[in-house]
């Protein structure tokens, strides 16, 4: 479909929605004990403690049979770590075809905007990092960024340019956000809502709660028509990912190959 003659705000080269692959992560023997570790930590323990004698005494907390071993508990995790990077990677689906989208626009935000957008992204960081601080350290690091202030400097771009496209289509479309709708677009209770609403009423920024619940609903609209496929990560890109591990902090002290071996033998 070509751009719509005359049209004012952002227009796309396309409205048509997108055709993109979503990469789906390998579950390797380095992810497994990354995400054991993660659970072996938060009880004060480490991956050198993983016994079959520790899983048993723990059956209970890690849902497991009696006589489940440690190998056994780990062939449970990875089950649940596949489930969840395909869960994630289909939670993606909106933000990935909307970023395709982007790549549409005739012409990128302005600078004025995109400054609006990194000062909105501050807030933002900075309330994730005040209620998770060891995360908020840990995705600094994963994005090979020093700040907050680095790294909504590096997102501003993209989210503007995001934000705008999905503008355009939602005007090509003919989308709107009803009241009723806001709380589901929102992302919030309804009781959270309507406290959010009033306010919004109060200071004026009502249209902006609006903008907003709508550029998510039409982000989901378009994943709903985006033709997507998931397709399994490349064995380059795991094995960049598993030798990363030996970076994290979190195995400072703990030699991975050494468990690797010791919990998985055979391979």
């Amino acid at each position: 479909m070509a751009e719509d003659e005359g049209a004012s705000g952002p227009r796309l080269r396309s409205y048509e929605p997108p055709e993109i692959e979503i990469v789906v992560p390998q579950a390797g023997e380095m992810d497994v004990l990354a995400a054991a570790e993660a659970y072996l930590s938060s009880s004060g323990a480490h991956l050198p403690d993983l016994t079959d004698e520790w899983v048993r005494s723990h059956a209970g907390t890690l849902h497991v049979s009696e006589g489940t071993g440690a190998r056994g508990w780990l062939a449970k995790l990875k089950e649940q770590l596949v489930q969840a990077q395909h869960d994630q990677a289909l939670a993606e689906k909106p933000a990935r075809c909307a970023q395709a989208l982007a790549e549409r626009l005739i012409e990128p935000p302005d600078d004025m905007t995109v400054e609006h957008v990194r000062l909105g992204l501050l807030q933002s960081l900075a309330a994730e990092r005040t209620h998770d601080p060891k995360g908020f350290e840990e995705r600094l690091r994963l994005q090979k960024v020093a700040s907050a202030e680095e790294l909504a400097a590096q997102l501003a771009p993209q989210v503007a340019a995001q934000a705008s496209a999905l503008d355009a289509w939602g005007a090509h479309e003919n989308i709107e956000v009803t009241e009723a709708e806001l709380p589901r677009y929102l992302r919030m209770a309804p009781m959270q809502a309507k406290a959010r609403i009033q306010q919004a009423r109060q200071d004026g920024s009502y249209p902006v709660l609006l903008r907003d619940a709508r550029r998510n609903k039409c982000a989901l609209l378009l994943a709903e028509r985006c033709q997507c496929h998931l397709v399994p990560e490349s064995e380059a890109s795991a094995k960049a990912r598993w030798q990363s591990y030996e970076t994290y902090p979190a195995f400072a002290h703990i030699d991975l190959e050494h468990e690797r071996q010791r919990l998985f033998p055979e391979t």
